[in-house]
Parts: C-alpha cells; structure tokens; sequence
C-alpha cells in the first residue's frame, strides 16, 4: 500500500496546489492573516505613526463651514508647527448641534465622543455658541483665561471677558472670550454670539495661547 507521501508525489501540480488548499487553508489563512496583522503593527508603530495633536481647535455650533476650518487649520499649521514637529499637526474637531428651536445640543453619539475626548486631553480650544457656553462653563470645563494672560494681553481684551459662574464652587470666573464680532469666526460660524474658550485640562496651553492671540488680530 503506498503512503500519503507516495501518493501526493504523484500527484499533478494543480493536484497538488488543491490538496495543500484543501487540507492547509486555515493555516495558510491564519499566517496570512497574523502577518498582515503584524506588518501594520509595524508600520503604524515605527514606519508611518500617525500624527500627534500639536493643538486642536474644536467649533460647535448649528453652523459650521468646514471649508473656512480646513483653511484655518492650512494657517495654524505655519504658525504652530516646527521642523522639530514633524510628526505633528493641527486638529480641528466641527461637532454640529442639533437644529432644535427650543434646545439645540449634540446628538447622543457626539455628546458621548466630546465628553471621551476631554478625558483623554484631546481637546484645547474651543468656539462654541452662548447656550452651550453657559452650560459647559457652568460646570467648570474651561480655564479661567484672566489668570492666564499677561496683563497687556488683558487690557485689549478685558471688555471681551465673560464672566460665568461656576455651579460647584459658586465662584464666578473668566472662562470665555466674546468673538461674535469676530471677522474669521464669522466666515466659518455665521453671525450669532459665540465665545471662544480653552479646556480646562488641556496639556498645550502655551499652543493654546497662540491660537488665541491669532484669532483675535482679527477683531
């Protein structure tokens, strides 16, 4: 009787290709599968990592031309990022509220993305519409901007500064600067009070800063 080793050499190549197929193919499958899985491991790690966040810029609002933003973030990228940053960028984040007359909010699963993204320190500067400013400041999600700024940066804004009260320390405090009249903003907003504002755990404040000072040369 002759063995399976005698009988696979007797086989032809096509019969030989179907019987490997046939007997092998969740092996071959699974190597296949467990290199390609490897090789973007290796890519995406060490070859091609995706870009950091050098500052993020986040709009909320009803309206938003995202043509005007990805034209921000073109101007920003000049003025934040270095040679040094190469493996940087800037991120800007339109999060669109819900047309609602009576109360316009995020939907359910972009409420659930901005809330994850602020535990992660995702976020740094935010432009956002009055009712969704007076209800994220209210609970203390922005930094105080007056104990940020230096003095003459104080003097040409101070009459811009909005003062809200924090609902868990009754303390009142600077959390937004007024850029309804903003010529930029305006472009990609609309009209309508907005107020422009920093995330109270941001890691890129210094970046963060200029941001701002660049919004505001159009004031």
């Amino acid at each position: 009787m002759k063995t399976n080793k005698e009988k696979y050499r007797e086989l032809s190549k096509k019969q030989k290709k179907e019987y490997i197929w046939e007997y092998y193919k969740y092996h071959i499958v699974g190597i296949v599968s467990l290199l390609l899985i490897i090789g973007s491991l290796i890519n995406t790690w060490f070859i091609n990592p995706p870009a950091k966040a050098a500052v993020s810029i986040t709009f909320m609002n009803k309206y938003i031309n995202t043509d005007e933003t990805d034209e921000i973030k073109n101007e920003l990228v000049k003025l934040i990022i270095t040679e040094e940053d190469h493996n940087k960028d800037v991120f800007i984040n339109n999060y669109f509220l819900t047309d609602n007359i009576e109360n316009a909010d995020l939907d359910m699963a972009s409420n659930t993305k901005f809330m994850a993204n602020i535990s992660a320190k995702e976020l740094d500067v935010i432009i956002l519409n009055k009712e969704k400013f007076e209800n994220l400041s209210a609970i203390g999600t922005f930094l105080e901007l007056d104990k940020l700024m230096l003095n003459d940066d104080l003097d040409k804004i101070k009459d811009k500064l909005v003062k809200q009260k924090n609902i868990d320390t009754s303390k009142y405090g600077y959390y937004g600067i007024d850029v309804t009249d903003n010529e930029k903003l305006k472009s990609i907003m609309g009209d309508g009070e907005k107020f422009m504002c920093i995330i109270n755990n941001t890691t890129r404040l210094e970046e963060s800063m200029k941001v701002i000072n660049w919004f505001l040369q159009y004031d």
